[in-house]
């Protein structure tokens, strides 16, 4: 098992505590995290941006999509539908990925132990394995 840091928006972070929101996805343009890196029965800290780690939760589900074009990525969006929750804003920014991970989100909790941070100022990815980017605990 493996745990992950989801940098999210407030709103996203609201709507995953309240169990409106139970799938996490990530476009990139390039294969990284959670690509490849996130497991089902992983753990997933997330934090709000500008705020404190708040919730955790156990991956559900992974599916992994590749060769996106802006048609495809128009069915995905169909296809995570409510679940998924994005703004349009979102989507159309997304038009140019080439790699999406479908994260099932479930047993969504206020976080219980948070996981250490790195120090202010370390550069932080949106999602990142958490023994790639925190510093080791004291």
């Amino acid at each position: 098992m493996r745990a992950h840091l989801a940098i999210v928006e407030p709103v996203y972070a609201d709507l995953i505590a309240s169990g409106a929101k139970t799938i996490e996805a990530r476009l990139s343009v390039q294969r990284r995290a959670p690509w490849g890196r996130v497991r089902v029965g992983d753990v997933v800290y997330v934090k709000p941006k500008s705020g404190a780690v708040a919730l955790e939760a156990r991956v559900s589900l992974v599916r992994q999509y590749q060769a996106l074009t802006p048609a495809r990525i128009e069915r995905l969006r169909d296809e995570f539908g409510e679940q998924g929750r994005a703004r349009d804003a979102v989507w159309q920014a997304m038009r140019a990925s080439r790699y999406a991970t479908r994260i099932g989100l479930e047993e969504v909790a206020p976080v219980r132990t948070p996981p250490v941070l790195p120090p202010a100022g370390h550069r932080r990815n949106a999602w990142c394995v958490l023994s790639g980017c925190v510093a080791p605990a004291a």
